[in-house]
Protein backbone atom coordinates (compact mmCIF):
# COMPACT_ATOMS: atom_id res chain seq x y z
CA UNK A 1 0.00 0.00 0.00
CA UNK A 2 3.08 1.64 0.28
CA UNK A 3 3.39 1.75 -2.96
CA UNK A 4 -0.33 3.01 -3.93
CA UNK A 5 0.45 5.97 -1.95
CA UNK A 6 3.66 6.50 -4.01
CA UNK A 7 1.79 6.36 -6.90
CA UNK A 8 -1.63 7.68 -6.09
CA UNK A 9 -0.18 11.13 -4.66
CA UNK A 10 1.19 11.83 -8.11
CA UNK A 11 -1.91 11.54 -9.80
CA UNK A 12 -4.89 12.11 -7.36
CA UNK A 13 -4.12 16.10 -6.01
CA UNK A 14 -6.91 15.07 -3.50
CA UNK A 15 -5.62 12.28 -1.74
CA UNK A 16 -6.26 12.21 1.78
CA UNK A 17 -5.69 8.56 2.94
CA UNK A 18 -6.64 5.02 2.19
CA UNK A 19 -8.14 2.28 4.37
CA UNK A 20 -5.87 -0.95 5.20
CA UNK A 21 -7.49 -4.38 5.25
CA UNK A 22 -4.91 -6.73 6.45
CA UNK A 23 -2.79 -8.54 9.23
CA UNK A 24 0.55 -7.33 8.09
CA UNK A 25 0.70 -4.68 10.92
CA UNK A 26 4.38 -4.24 9.82
CA UNK A 27 3.44 -2.44 6.04
CA UNK A 28 0.48 -0.65 8.17
CA UNK A 29 3.09 1.06 10.01
CA UNK A 30 4.83 1.33 7.09
CA UNK A 31 1.71 3.82 5.72
CA UNK A 32 1.17 5.68 9.17
CA UNK A 33 4.56 6.55 8.77
CA UNK A 34 4.76 7.55 4.80
CA UNK A 35 5.56 11.23 4.50
CA UNK A 36 5.59 11.59 8.07
CA UNK A 37 2.06 10.70 8.42
CA UNK A 38 1.33 13.06 5.57
CA UNK A 39 -2.32 10.74 5.09
CA UNK A 40 -5.19 9.10 6.78
CA UNK A 41 -4.77 5.54 7.22
CA UNK A 42 -7.70 4.32 8.47
CA UNK A 43 -7.68 0.27 10.01
CA UNK A 44 -10.11 -1.92 8.90
CA UNK A 45 -9.28 -5.14 10.15
CA UNK A 46 -11.18 -5.78 13.05
CA UNK A 47 -9.67 -8.53 14.60
CA UNK A 48 -6.25 -6.58 15.10
CA UNK A 49 -7.73 -3.13 16.44
CA UNK A 50 -5.52 -2.99 19.70
CA UNK A 51 -2.36 -4.16 17.79
CA UNK A 52 -3.19 -1.44 15.32
CA UNK A 53 -3.41 1.03 18.02
CA UNK A 54 -0.31 0.13 19.96
CA UNK A 55 1.78 1.37 16.64
CA UNK A 56 0.16 4.21 15.80
CA UNK A 57 -3.81 3.70 14.50
CA UNK A 58 -5.88 6.88 15.28
CA UNK A 59 -8.92 5.67 13.16
CA UNK A 60 -10.34 2.10 11.82
CA UNK A 61 -13.57 1.31 10.05
CA UNK A 62 -14.85 -2.79 9.80
CA UNK A 63 -18.05 -4.40 9.66
CA UNK A 64 -18.71 -5.20 12.62
CA UNK A 65 -18.17 -2.05 13.83
CA UNK A 66 -21.99 -1.15 12.44
CA UNK A 67 -23.37 -3.46 15.09
CA UNK A 68 -20.77 -3.28 17.80
CA UNK A 69 -18.95 -0.25 17.75
CA UNK A 70 -19.36 0.57 21.28
CA UNK A 71 -17.14 -2.99 22.26
CA UNK A 72 -14.42 -1.16 19.61
CA UNK A 73 -14.62 2.55 21.61
CA UNK A 74 -13.70 0.35 24.78
CA UNK A 75 -11.18 -1.21 23.19
CA UNK A 76 -9.81 2.59 22.25
CA UNK A 77 -10.68 3.91 25.51
CA UNK A 78 -8.79 1.18 27.57
CA UNK A 79 -5.61 1.54 25.47
CA UNK A 80 -5.81 5.02 25.65
CA UNK A 81 -6.11 4.81 29.27
CA UNK A 82 -2.97 2.46 28.87
CA UNK A 83 -5.08 -0.32 30.49
CA UNK A 84 -3.53 -2.81 28.32
CA UNK A 85 -5.09 -6.04 29.90
CA UNK A 86 -8.23 -4.84 29.53
CA UNK A 87 -8.18 -3.57 26.52
CA UNK A 88 -7.18 -7.05 25.69
CA UNK A 89 -9.88 -8.57 27.53
CA UNK A 90 -12.30 -6.39 25.71
CA UNK A 91 -10.73 -7.25 22.48
CA UNK A 92 -11.16 -10.95 22.49
CA UNK A 93 -14.82 -10.08 23.35
CA UNK A 94 -15.08 -8.44 19.97
CA UNK A 95 -13.36 -11.70 18.34
CA UNK A 96 -15.04 -14.55 20.18
CA UNK A 97 -17.88 -11.90 17.79
CA UNK A 98 -16.23 -11.94 15.03
CA UNK A 99 -15.85 -15.78 15.59
CA UNK A 100 -19.37 -16.28 13.94
CA UNK A 101 -18.83 -14.63 10.80
CA UNK A 102 -17.15 -17.71 9.63
CA UNK A 103 -19.93 -20.21 10.23
CA UNK A 104 -22.35 -18.33 7.59
CA UNK A 105 -22.01 -16.29 5.26
CA UNK A 106 -20.40 -12.72 7.04
CA UNK A 107 -23.25 -9.95 5.03
CA UNK A 108 -26.07 -11.90 5.90
CA UNK A 109 -25.22 -12.27 9.62
CA UNK A 110 -23.82 -9.13 10.24
CA UNK A 111 -28.13 -8.46 8.86
CA UNK A 112 -29.18 -10.67 11.30
CA UNK A 113 -27.21 -9.54 13.97
CA UNK A 114 -28.11 -6.05 13.38
CA UNK A 115 -31.94 -7.50 13.76
CA UNK A 116 -30.98 -9.09 16.74
CA UNK A 117 -29.71 -5.86 18.14
CA UNK A 118 -33.04 -3.98 17.36
CA UNK A 119 -32.30 -2.79 14.23
CA UNK A 120 -33.80 -4.59 11.05
CA UNK A 121 -32.28 -3.55 7.45
CA UNK A 122 -34.79 -5.69 5.31
CA UNK A 123 -33.40 -8.33 3.27
CA UNK A 124 -30.28 -9.23 1.75
CA UNK A 125 -29.73 -8.16 -2.36
CA UNK A 126 -28.91 -11.00 -4.38
CA UNK A 127 -27.36 -13.43 -4.63
CA UNK A 128 -27.13 -13.15 -0.98
CA UNK A 129 -29.46 -14.54 0.56
CA UNK A 130 -30.88 -13.88 4.67
CA UNK A 131 -29.88 -16.92 6.92
CA UNK A 132 -32.22 -19.39 7.38
CA UNK A 133 -34.57 -20.18 10.67
CA UNK A 134 -32.30 -22.71 11.60
CA UNK A 135 -29.19 -20.63 10.91
CA UNK A 136 -30.56 -17.61 13.04
CA UNK A 137 -31.45 -19.58 15.72
CA UNK A 138 -27.94 -20.87 15.95
CA UNK A 139 -26.52 -17.75 15.62
CA UNK A 140 -28.84 -16.58 18.72
CA UNK A 141 -27.77 -19.66 20.82
CA UNK A 142 -23.86 -18.64 20.08
CA UNK A 143 -24.24 -15.52 20.43
CA UNK A 144 -26.38 -15.76 23.85
CA UNK A 145 -23.49 -18.30 24.90
CA UNK A 146 -20.24 -15.53 24.73
CA UNK A 147 -22.87 -13.23 26.41
CA UNK A 148 -22.56 -10.46 23.46
CA UNK A 149 -25.91 -8.53 24.23
CA UNK A 150 -24.66 -8.28 27.83
CA UNK A 151 -21.25 -7.17 26.50
CA UNK A 152 -22.75 -4.94 23.91
CA UNK A 153 -24.69 -3.25 26.42
CA UNK A 154 -22.60 -2.64 29.12
CA UNK A 155 -19.56 -0.93 26.43
CA UNK A 156 -22.60 1.20 25.66
CA UNK A 157 -23.09 2.45 29.26
CA UNK A 158 -19.42 2.58 30.09
CA UNK A 159 -19.09 4.90 27.01
CA UNK A 160 -21.97 7.24 28.22
CA UNK A 161 -20.47 7.38 31.33
CA UNK A 162 -17.19 8.28 29.15
CA UNK A 163 -18.63 10.96 27.21
CA UNK A 164 -20.31 12.38 30.52
CA UNK A 165 -17.29 12.41 32.34
CA UNK A 166 -15.38 14.57 29.09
Amino acid sequence: MVDFLKQAEARIPNLAGIKYTANTLHEYQDCLNYKNGKYDILFGYDELLLPALAIGAKAAIGSTYSFAAPMYHKVIELFNQKKIKEAAAAQFDCIKMIRVLGKYPPIPTQKQILKLTGLDLGGCRLPLVALNEVQSADLKTYLDEILFFETLEQARKSNTAAARVA
